[in-house]
């Protein structure tokens, strides 16, 4: 199955009412959406998304946290 690829940087975002003029909420549904910079939206923005975090680890290594929500246990294997 091929889909769209939707990227989009929040990072110049102060205000989450801004995001509406996005219209990123329409493609969720028949896109892949990332999101950088996704705390800019608030806590409550997309609760049922997938979350993944990159970081630098002190050693230079990356690190790699997920966030599961419920919406998506039975399709991502923890």
């Amino acid at each position: 199955m091929r889909f769209p690829v939707v990227h989009v940087d929040l990072y110049r975002i102060d205000d989450p009412a801004e995001i509406e003029e996005l219209a990123l909420d329409d493609a969720r549904y028949d896109s892949l959406l990332l999101v950088e910079w996704p705390e800019r939206a608030g806590p409550d923005y997309w609760p049922d998304a997938l979350r993944l975090s990159l970081t630098i680890e002190p050693d230079g290594t990356r690190g790699l946290t997920i966030g599961v929500p419920e919406a998506w246990r039975s399709r991502w294997p923890t």
